[in-house]
């Protein structure tokens, strides 16, 4: 039983290292600004996801949300009632904030990532070439 014990507490020590080593590695994929601003647009945060930047997309998410949430709740008050405005004027504010700023960062950070892992988009003759470049492109 104990040499049992020894032998898969060694396995599974080796299993990390052979893992690792296996499968070919991926090359790095880029992210499309326009991708990241559309998803933006949809909703705030979705295109900070497709960034893979997930404490972003939480905030961005759950900043809407709770401007969505004071909106909807103070609906009757302010419609109905005439009260309580001022909390469905602000909760507009914090949507709106969200909205904007979620399709600002999204893109911003889809070319950060491109120019960190090196693709970013050039226009223009080849860097060999006798001449200046026509065009640099970076999202």
């Amino acid at each position: 039983m104990h040499k049992t014990a020894v032998v898969l507490c060694l396995c599974l020590a080796a299993l990390p290292a052979v893992a690792q080593g296996q499968g070919p590695s991926r090359p790095p994929k880029r992210k499309e600004p326009v991708a990241a601003w559309g998803l933006s647009f949809v909703y705030p945060g979705l295109g900070q996801a497709y960034n893979r930047d997930w404490g972003r997309a939480v905030a961005f998410a759950g900043s809407a949300g709770i401007g969505w949430g004071l909106y909807w709740s103070s609906w009757e008050d302010c419609v109905v009632n005439h009260t309580k405005c001022s909390i469905r004027n602000a909760s507009r504010v914090i949507i709106l904030a969200a909205w904007v700023g979620a399709q600002i960062d999204a893109p911003r950070r889809a070319s950060a990532i491109n120019r960190k892992r090196s693709l970013s988009v050039e226009v223009g003759p080849a860097p060999h070439s006798l001449g200046l470049s026509l065009a640099r492109i970076t999202f």
